[in-house]
């Protein structure tokens, strides 16, 4: 059920109403249901050192028994994470009485042995998780992220200029722009997000970590493009009780006005061309073209607007003044043509 670069529309199991996401989870904004999702992704990568690879997911490499997300120790290890039932190297069961020796020897060893002097990448890894949870990454990324941020370790303690969560902010949001399949995430809720678990991060500190870091980790922060953001800012309106309540007495159906904003909003950001689009937020873009849409689509509905740049604005976070100056700009000529 996650959402991709394309806009993907996912009904409720029960009531057959649109989901919503909620703190990283899909939820039935009609019944409440929370949906489990079930994610085939797999991914045992873990970080062995500075390793030349021809593609970004190949710049990991696998290790058995340690986990990339999370410190699981260092050296020796009591077979897999998970593991319960204990064999011999020859692969042959191990009698009752070693397995319970084992098995506790194995509880004491995850207790505290497996991060006893990597207590710092312990709790960024452990906030990684958290994060990953917020804005619903997936797997991929998650380790992606972790990755980088175990390479980033690997530089000596005097080279390093910044707190260890702020570097890791700066890896998740890489490990987003790198792959184009991904819901795209901006750099405030990246930083919304560590501050949510208790960070002091910012938007500012980690671009002078990209600064920084780039060479250092050999990355690139790819720019997405406003295309991308349509659907994540369209789930922020349609889950808002103001706009279902005026959708409700406009007697505008949700799933409809969801597909309809979606489709005009990418036909209005085809003909907006690379120059008028430089130096302007792909966000800020994204959110001023959802406002262009709805007007577009009332004017032709004959109905008054739903979403006015105030509503707009408090939704999705940007200031107002930012929607109006995209659209006077930008779209208005863009609608008066169509």
């Amino acid at each position: 059920m996650r959402p991709t670069g394309k806009m993907q529309f996912k009904l409720c199991e029960e009531c057959g109403e649109s989901l919503i996401i909620v703190d990283g989870e899909h939820v039935c904004k009609e019944c409440g249901l929370v949906c489990e999702e079930k994610s085939e992704e797999h991914n045992s990568y873990a970080y062995v050192g500075p390793i030349k690879c021809s593609t970004t997911h190949q710049k990991a490499c696998g290790a058995p028994g340690e986990r990339l997300h999370i410190v699981d120790g260092d050296g020796s290890y009591i077979d897999y994470p998970n593991a319960f039932y204990f064999h011999d190297i020859g692969g042959a069961p191990l009698p009752p009485r070693a397995q319970q020796f084992y098995s506790r020897l194995k509880r004491v060893y995850d207790k505290r042995a497996r991060f006893s002097g990597h207590e710092t990448d312990y709790r960024a890894l452990c906030s990684l998780n958290r994060v990953a949870e917020i804005l619903n990454l997936t797997i991929n990324i998650r380790d992606r992220a972790a990755y980088l941020y175990k390479k980033s370790m690997s530089i000596p303690l005097k080279e390093r200029y910044f707190t260890s969560p702020a570097i890791m902010a700066y890896c998740v949001l890489v490990a987003t722009r790198e792959d184009d399949k991904a819901y795209p995430v901006t750099i405030q809720e990246v930083a919304d997000a560590f501050r949510r678990i208790g960070h002091n991060v910012s938007p500012q500190k980690i671009v002078k970590v990209g600064i920084c870091y780039k060479t250092i980790l050999g990355v690139e922060l790819k720019i997405r493009r406003s295309e991308g953001f349509i659907g994540r800012i369209l789930q922020k309106v349609i889950s808002s009780k103001i706009v279902n309540e005026l959708l409700n007495n406009s007697e505008v159906n949700v799933n409809r006005f969801e597909r309809e904003i979606y489709a005009t909003s990418i036909k209005l950001l085809k003909k907006i061309d690379n120059s008028s689009r430089g130096g302007r937020s792909p966000y800020v873009l994204a959110a001023s073209t959802i406002y262009a849409a709805e007007k577009l689509l009332a004017e032709n509905d004959r109905r008054e607007p739903v979403l006015t740049q105030k509503l707009l604005a408090e939704v999705t976070g940007i200031a107002e003044y930012s929607i109006r100056e995209h659209y006077c700009l930008i779209l208005k000529k863009i609608v008066d043509a169509t």
